[in-house]
């Protein structure tokens, strides 16, 4: 019996299967990783040669191979829906088999006219090459193509397939990098055993990962598929049967990973998306990651588009899967306000070194909820970064720092020192007479004076004949001093306005109830804080003395 191979088909459908489904070249490449996988492959190496005008490309797996008959029956039946033949849903080692429709064969087309297939099936010493050529296949006469092929001896007998695409439809280089990403955002194979290599002009090959997609992104926040559908979807009948790992970055994501990507089995089922979700929310512009739904491939209906890009969500099954992912969306939108929110919060604080709540407290109630509000404001808002929030924190301090409407950040540093503790109970009376007894002190000490009255001290301390001069050394901005007269008041001032304070301030504290001063209005917590400002002066003059 004469051995031939044969292909049958329908030219019209090749066309528009192989070119057009298929034009770019990541997505034809896939094709065959997945024919390798499921011949239970340990690698699979991927060599694009580019010399200008000769591209080729060579893809080599170690997988079980094909024998003759299988060629015939199997590999060259355009359409053969596996489900339909093969009891068997997994291979030798486990894998659950990922082809389908029997229409990947055809993917190589939409990138090249001629398709070399070299195959050994594991355990024959023979290898089978045989070409299938795109002019010739359209070209027949009849729906049937009977490619010429070779069968020699092999020593190693080494199982495995390897495919050479020729007379590459392209003219552009090969963007390695591109199609190193773009592999790795179609497969999520759980199997940690199968490896895929890729390589350009035989240069140091590149390992595809399903990790690799995520390399050029910040995660800032993630979220286990699982433990969301256990806390929200407690009545979804396949809820143990979806698994995944959603992120959020710290900047918004690129287009080419924005979303969440559908698998199947380890395969592209729907590209990354929302699942018809609102997509007006800012939140989805920092969300990426990944859901397996392997249920989908065992379902009695062909849901997946023969493309892989999208599945078929007008069944009860997709429909009630779609429902649950959207409101796996909705908990992650959630869940990210809150915890950016806090994160924002601890960098803008760490960042500017304010304390929101500090700082606002010691402000009169009324400013203080106006600032806090204006800060949680600016955090709470998602489109403004934690860098851009701090700027705009740290300008709101300089506007209104602590004791904002007091003037507290003019207040000379002893006044400060002494009183401060008071202002944050609103102690506004202690406060003033704290600060005016270390200013006493302070008197007392520079000027060596041995009052013990604090009317005296400031009237034996200071003014034009006494020991402490607080004028002295000050010249105009031309350098010519100033006149006798003009220092005489300052030195003066500085004794009247010192001695004032004592008798018109500490001197009635000392004597009346405070509650009976601020009712009546004679000397209220207002008349303190001027009290302070006017300390904070002499503190300056004695600095000078």
């Amino acid at each position: 019996m004469t051995q031939e191979l044969a292909m049958q088909f329908n030219p019209s459908t090749i066309e528009h299967l192989g070119i057009q489904m298929y034009s770019k070249l990541p997505n034809a490449l896939a094709e065959l990783v997945a024919n390798a996988y499921d011949a239970d492959a340990d690698s699979v190496h991927i060599k694009l040669y580019d010399n200008g005008s000769q591209k080729h490309i060579v893809i080599e797996d170690d997988g079980i191979g094909m024998a003759f008959d299988e060629v015939n029956e199997k590999f060259l039946q355009i359409g053969r829906h596996r489900r339909l033949y093969d009891d068997e849903r997994t291979t030798q080692k486990g894998r659950i088999i990922t082809g389908k429709k029997g229409l990947g064969k055809l993917a190589l087309f939409g990138i090249g006219n001629n398709i070399q297939i070299q195959t050994t099936k594991k355990d024959i010493d023979k290898k089978l090459i045989f070409d299938l050529n795109w002019y010739e296949i359209t070209h027949c006469e009849e729906s049937e193509y009977k490619p010429k092929f070779d069968i020699i001896d092999t020593e190693n007998n080494k199982s495995g397939t390897t495919i050479i695409l020729s007379d590459l439809k392209r003219y552009s280089p090969f963007d390695i990098e591109g199609t190193v990403f773009a592999l790795s955002k179609l497969f999520n194979f759980q199997d940690t055993t199968f490896k895929i290599y890729i390589s350009l002009n035989d240069q140091t090959e590149i390992e595809v990962t399903k990790e690799l997609k995520y390399d050029a992104i910040e995660t800032e926040f993630s979220w286990d598929v699982s433990n969301i559908l256990e806390e929200i979807c407690s009545d979804y009948d396949r809820r143990d049967d979806i698994k995944g790992k959603i992120y959020t970055t710290q900047k918004p994501t690129p287009s080419t990973i924005k979303g969440v990507s559908l698998y199947v089995n380890g395969r592209m089922a729907n590209e990354p998306g929302f699942f018809d979700s609102s997509e007006s929310s800012h939140a989805y512009s920092y969300i990426t990651g990944w859901v397996d739904a392997n249920f989908i491939d065992e379902l009695d209906d062909d849901l997946i588009s023969t493309d892989r890009q999208s599945l078929n969500w007008e069944t009860q099954e997709t429909k009630a899967l779609r429902d649950n992912l959207i409101k796996i969306l909705r908990y992650i939108e959630a869940s990210w306000r809150k915890q950016r929110a806090a994160k924002k919060k601890d960098e803008t604080t760490k960042e500017t070194n304010i304390d929101v709540d500090s700082w606002t407290g010691t402000m009169s109630e009324p400013l203080g909820k106006k600032i806090k509000k204006a800060v949680d404001s600016i955090i709470d808002e998602e489109s403004i970064e934690p860098e851009v929030a701090s700027m705009i924190v740290k300008h709101l301090h300089d506007i209104a720092p602590e004791y904002a409407d007091y003037h507290f950040r003019e207040l000379h540093k002893e006044v400060k020192d002494v009183s401060e503790e008071y202002y944050r109970h609103e102690n506004y009376y202690t406060a003033f007479v704290e600060a005016l007894k270390r200013y006493k002190n302070k008197v007392k000490e520079k000027s060596g004076v041995t009052a013990t009255e604090d009317y005296n001290i400031m009237s034996e301390s200071f003014g034009k004949d006494k020991i402490l001069k607080v004028a002295k050394n000050k010249l105009r901005p031309n350098g010519e001093e100033f006149s006798q007269k003009t220092l005489d008041n300052i030195e003066d001032g500085q004794k009247y306005l010192s001695m004032g304070i004592v008798q018109g301030g500490r001197n009635v504290l000392s004597h009346e109830e405070c509650k009976e001063l601020q009712e009546s209005g004679l000397f209220t917590e207002k008349d303190c804080l001027d009290m302070l400002s006017l300390l904070s002066h002499l503190f300056k003059r004695l600095d000078d003395a």
